[in-house]
């Protein structure tokens, strides 16, 4: 009768990949979901809190016409 020894000497090594949304992404993501209506609101709100951050009322769109 034959006798065999099977030694195993091995690390594993195992990789994992994982997305991190900063503070900056979540507002970018947050911003790019409102409607007109809600934007303005949220930028009125960062302008209360922000002195340098300036709303501007009444602002409308040009008007695009083709030639």
């Amino acid at each position: 009768m034959a006798l065999t020894q099977n030694f195993s000497f091995g690390q594993k090594q195992a990789q994992a990949q994982k997305l991190v949304l900063t503070q900056g992404m979540r507002q970018s993501i947050l911003v790019l979901q409102l409607d007109t209506i809600d934007l303005a609101a949220y930028l009125q709100d960062l302008s209360l809190g922000n002195p340098l951050f300036d709303v501007k009322r009444g602002w409308t769109h040009p008007v695009w016409r083709r030639p």
